[in-house]
C-alpha cells in the first residue's frame, strides 16, 4: 500500500504521462498561473516545453528513483533517458544546450532533480536541475571531462 500523499501522487502521475507520450495530460497538471524555473508558465508554455522535449527525444522516459513530499512541497530524483532524434523547435528547452545541434541518434541517461509546489491539486511551481553537461557529453557534443584521480594522502 502506498503512503504517498496527493501532491506526491500528482507529481508521479506527471512523469508517467510524460513517459507515455501523454503531454497534454502532463501539461494539465500545472495551474494556469504556474511558475516554471522562476518564469510564468501560463498560456500553453508548459505544453510547448513538453512537446518540444518529446520531439527532441521521442522515446523519452522519466523514471522516478526517489520522491519525497512534505505538505505542498515535493522533491523528485528522476532518471531521464531518451534518444536524441531532432533539433528543438523551441531553442531554450533543455537550457538551450541542444539549440542548433543536429540529431545525433545517441541515447542519454542522466539525472534530473525536480522540486514542485502543489496547490489546489495542481502544480503551482516547478524548479528543475538537470545534468545538461553530462547529457552533452553522452551525445558527443562536448568532450568528456577529466577523470578524477585520488591524490596520495587524501
Amino acid at each position: 500500500m502506498s503512503t504517498e500523499d496527493a501532491a506526491a501522487r500528482l507529481v508521479r502521475q506527471l512523469f508517467e504521462y510524460q513517459s507515455t507520450g501523454r503531454h497534454t495530460e502532463a501539461a494539465a497538471q500545472f495551474a494556469d498561473d504556474a511558475i516554471n524555473n522562476g518564469r510564468p508558465a501560463s498560456g500553453g508554455r508548459v505544453a510547448g516545453i513538453l512537446a518540444t522535449l518529446a520531439e527532441v527525444f521521442p522515446d523519452e522516459r522519466h523514471d522516478v528513483e526517489e520522491l519525497v513530499s512534505d505538505g505542498e512541497l515535493v522533491a523528485a530524483r528522476v532518471r531521464f533517458t531518451g534518444t536524441h532524434s531532432a533539433m528543438p523547435s523551441v531553442p531554450f528547452v533543455l537550457g538551450g544546450v541542444l539549440a542548433d545541434v543536429p540529431p545525433t541518434g545517441r541515447s542519454v541517461s542522466v539525472a534530473h532533480h525536480h522540486f514542485f509546489r502543489v496547490r489546489n491539486g495542481r502544480i503551482a511551481e516547478h524548479w528543475g536541475v538537470r545534468e545538461d553537461l553530462e547529457m552533452a557529453r553522452q551525445l558527443g557534443i562536448l568532450a568528456p571531462g577529466p577523470t578524477p584521480t585520488a591524490k596520495p594522502g587524501a
